[in-house]
């Protein structure tokens, strides 16, 4: 089994890729920078799922952009606040 397993969604006029992994949580950071070779980037994130893993996540706080929950939050006054 692979260890990482990438969704692409696509919805009506918009698609986002969903990277499913089963590294731990603690070393996100590393991936991210290994991955994707960018020294800045951004993660978004539900406040529920930052709550449940604030501690192991490893990120700086400028690396951070906590959206309330639900799918009426992933709209386009939030995509501008993330530019």
């Amino acid at each position: 089994m692979p260890n990482k397993i990438e969704v692409e969604i696509v919805e009506k006029k918009k698609s986002y890729p969903i990277y499913i992994d089963t590294d731990p949580i603690n070393e996100l950071r590393e991936r991210i920078l290994k991955d994707f070779g960018y020294p800045k980037f951004l993660v978004v994130i539900s406040e529920k799922v930052y709550k449940l893993y604030e501690n192991d996540l490893g990120l700086k706080k400028e690396e951070l952009f906590i959206l309330k929950d639900g799918e009426v939050e992933k709209n386009f006054k939030n995509y501008q606040k993330i530019l």
